[in-house]
């Protein structure tokens, strides 16, 4: 059984190349190296990818930090009984009165005569 294996011929071929010795390499290894054009483009990739991870830090940190100041805020309307809606229905009411009151006080402060002058109603001229 033993004579049989090693008659086979892949183990025959695989003892037979592991005896040879590789022939001795036809190029120059100079020649195959990347030189400087390799090096800059490798320096310029690892650059790149350094400035590349610096800008998503400061992106996430960015995102991180307003997402913390909106938990803050909500927490503090929540603290002091308002809700969003309810904030929001306050602002959008407030800003229309506040424009209602600004027509008005336009309207009060220049009243235009038959020649086009403004004058002030309560000066009674």
């Amino acid at each position: 059984m033993i004579l049989e294996l090693v008659s086979h011929p892949f183990v025959t071929s695989v003892a037979l190349a592991a005896t040879q010795q590789t022939p001795e390499p036809e190029f120059n290894n100079d020649d195959v190296t990347p030189g400087v054009v390799g090096f800059i483009a490798t320096a310029f990739i690892a650059v790149m990818a350094i400035l590349l991870a610096i800008d998503m830090i400061r992106r996430v940190r960015r995102v991180r930090y307003r997402s913390e100041v909106d938990e803050m805020l909500d927490a503090e309307l929540h603290a002091a009984g308002l809700d969003d809606a309810a904030s929001d229905d306050a602002a959008v009411e407030a800003a229309a009165h506040e424009a209602a009151a600004q027509e008005d006080a336009a309207q009060e402060d220049a009243v235009a005569d038959d020649t086009g002058r403004e004058q002030d109603p309560r000066s009674g001229a």
